[in-house]
């Protein structure tokens, strides 16, 4: 009665690998967000910094330069270091590029954001 059935994997709670894949999977949501929520942002950022129609450009493809330029960089680095320490470090500096996005803003003005974008990117 107090035997699980032979073959059966007895209940240790949620796996370490199944936590990671979830928090990776909620970082990368919240990324996408706030990338998406750039298209509605350039209008506020405009009005405050009088964009031209280059800066806009800048503004709209600033995260697609940073992604498509790291590519390369980070595949090289996870065949050296490992995928976990690449994909932890790249959430990390995205992390933080999110959260210095208004200083950076207060600070270098326009080129402040567009710098927090790619590295986002």
């Amino acid at each position: 009665r107090g035997q699980p059935p032979e073959g059966a994997r007895p209940d240790r709670g949620v796996a370490a690998r199944d936590l990671a894949v979830l928090l990776v999977f909620l970082c990368r949501v919240t990324q996408t967000v706030m990338r998406m929520a750039m298209g509605a942002m350039v209008i506020t950022i405009c009005e405050e910094y009088e964009c031209t129609g280059s800066t806009k450009g800048w503004l709209l493809s600033a995260h697609a330069i940073g992604y498509t330029s790291t590519q390369v960089v980070g595949g090289r680095l996870a065949d050296r270091t490992g995928g976990k320490v690449v994909c932890a470090a790249a959430l990390a500096l995205s992390g933080a590029a999110l959260a210095a996005t208004p200083t950076l803003a207060s600070a270098f003005g326009l080129s402040g954001v567009v710098a927090a974008q790619v590295a986002m990117g």
